[in-house]
């Protein structure tokens, strides 16, 4: 590997996990955040941001040649990502395919960003999860991808 293909693999995949984090951060707040009835703000925007963290669960796998000094960060994300996933999948089953809202105090039916919400969220978690599966997990022994780091 060339000096500028490891450099771009490292920016990558940390950059890829940075952004992964955030939003595992952000998402680990939105349940104690204030939502006002029939206000979508905060679901369009972090579901934005959902598709902007799967992207960079997407974008760590360029550092996965790289993961002897990358694997940290994507065990950083992990408890993060549990915690928001514990809570973020039984809403699926009450918003996505019932009829409750996310907002604690409203009973309006929920929008259409309310029931997208949780599948987006979901999945941006879950390509999180296979992406630190990828850095953790045993090499094969004949592998050819293996670098001098590790």
């Amino acid at each position: 590997m060339r000096l500028g293909e490891a450099v771009l693999a490292i920016a990558g995949g940390a950059g890829g996990w940075l952004v992964t984090i955030a939003l595992a951060l952000t998402l680990a707040v939105v349940p104690s955040a204030d939502c006002a009835p029939g206000d979508d703000a905060l679901w369009s925007g972090t579901a934005v941001f959902g598709v902007v963290g799967a992207l960079g669960a997407w974008l760590a796998g360029v550092g996965v040649r790289q993961r002897a000094s990358l694997r940290w960060l994507a065990l950083a994300a992990l408890p993060l990502v549990a915690f928001d996933l514990a809570w973020i999948a039984p809403a699926i089953a009450s918003t996505s395919l019932g009829d409750a809202s996310l907002c604690a105090r409203s009973e309006l039916a929920p929008s259409a960003w309310e029931r997208a919400w949780p599948p987006i969220q979901t999945l941006a978690l879950l390509a999180a999860l296979a992406q630190a599966w990828r850095y953790w997990r045993p090499r094969e022994a004949g592998s050819t991808s293996a670098t001098s780091a590790e």
